[in-house]
């Protein structure tokens, strides 16, 4: 729910990642680095063709890079030295391997010829998502947001163009978020806050179709509230957008744009997952109210069996700080930062089932992405609770600047 404000935008981001993985191989960058890329688009090609992946929480992987995928393949974005380019990565959690999505022939992986490339360092990537057998991503250079896309067999990258400057749509300033931009049913949303020339506040989302090569058109431009809770939260499901404009919880038809206040008798959406089940974080008051919706019935945390001491630190909305959560096929996922630093597990009746010394901030498949000490790690989800669970790396904080691709888990310092 963190806002940045600012009176001249400029944007830069940084997303991070290297690969590593304990007591199995990873594939170097070499003559072998090449040959698997060659067999896992090979493996690739053989599989269904993916329409539109639904992944877990995808989206809120911003503080350091963002991942996607379907099965046991994830996709991620790699940049390995500041200055360098954004290359995009394919890990295969069957077999350990990990290798640049890159079909050009004795390719090291380095520059813009790479058949991976993405973007360069200097710009920042906002989301991706695979959409009929293309990997999108919302990237901004300086102030122009666009689209890039790219096979993900590797190669055919597509400049999709700009759909939005911030600075023409923001002259008075305004805010973003990290989580300003969404790639939902064949469009781009983002949502930003701007001041007009009397310094009042508004909230904006804007949308644009990846069918057509049409304007982008507004979806919403509302005045927000003095306490202004930011757009973080907004999410889109059935044809409705649901946000909050710092005040009240509203839904946006997004076939007509009519607004409606979601109801008490009503739920919002703030994550939801392929089985229609539906995860919702709001305020009422001085607490925050996060309960499971399914089938009609609501299922609050204060009733999961969860201590009490945690429940206020999670419900106290001066206090608390829900970095990570969201639901998948089978459990609940909240994260908080301040005081618990765990990963709390609960199942879709928010009952409680325990809790793991890591961050978990997304499900791709049946492996849970978790941010463990300085790496990005996949987990098998059978086994999170497990003492010892096998952890395969996908991701090294970029702040890492100067290394070598492991060979092994303990080559990493």
């Amino acid at each position: 729910m963190k806002k940045i404000l600012v009176l001249m935008v400029s944007i830069c981001f940084v997303c991070a990642l290297v690969t590593g993985c304990k007591s199995k191989d990873i594939v170097k960058n070499t003559e072998e680095n090449k040959k698997t890329t060659e067999k896992t688009t090979e493996k690739t090609t053989e599989e269904n063709e993916i329409k539109e992946c639904f992944d877990y929480n995808s989206a809120q992987v911003v503080d350091t890079g963002f991942v996607t995928g379907y099965g046991n393949k994830v996709y991620s974005c790699s940049c390995k030295t500041s200055g360098s380019v954004y290359i995009l990565h394919v890990a295969d959690m069957e077999t350990g391997e990990q290798v640049p999505l890159c079909n050009v022939e004795d390719c090291l992986h380095k520059n813009y010829k790479c058949g991976g490339y993405i973007c360069f360092d200097s710009d920042k990537i906002w989301d991706m998502k695979i959409i009929n057998n293309r990997i999108y991503f919302v990237i901004s250079t300086g102030s122009k947001l666009s689209t890039i896309s790219l096979s993900i067999n590797g190669g055919e990258r597509k400049d999709e163009g700009v759909f939005l400057d911030i600075q023409k749509v923001m002259p008075n300033g305004g805010g973003l978020d990290d989580n300003s931009a969404r790639v939902e049913n064949k469009n781009i949303f983002f949502s930003f806050d701007k001041f007009d020339d009397t310094n009042e506040r508004y909230l904006c989302i804007v949308r644009k179709s990846l069918d057509d090569k049409g304007n982008t058109e507004t979806v919403l431009e509302e005045v927000m509230s003095d306490d202004g809770v930011g757009t973080s939260g907004y999410n889109i499901m059935d044809g409705y957008l649901y946000y909050n404009n710092g005040a009240e919880f509203k839904r946006i038809n997004l076939s007509n744009l009519e607004i409606e206040k979601v109801a008490e008798d009503m739920y919002y959406v703030s994550r939801y997952n392929n089985s229609g089940q539906i995860l919702a974080c709001t305020y009422n008051e001085n607490h925050l109210d996060i309960y499971v919706y399914d089938d009609g019935n609501k299922y609050y945390i204060q009733n999961s069996g969860l201590k009490e001491e945690y429940l206020n630190i999670i419900q106290n909305s001066a206090e608390s700080s829900l970095e990570s959560y969201y639901i998948d096929d089978k459990y609940v996922y909240i994260y908080e930062k301040n005081e618990i630093g765990k990963t709390l597990i609960f199942d879709h009746k928010f009952s409680y089932i325990g809790a793991v010394d890591m961050k978990v901030i997304a499900t791709v498949g049946e492996n849970l992405i978790c941010v463990d000490e300085n790496k990005f790690v996949s987990v098998k989800r059978e086994e999170i609770f497990d003492k010892f669970p096998e952890k395969l790396t996908i991701m090294i904080k970029k702040s890492e600047y100067d290394y070598e691709w492991p060979e092994k888990m303990d080559d990493i310092g």
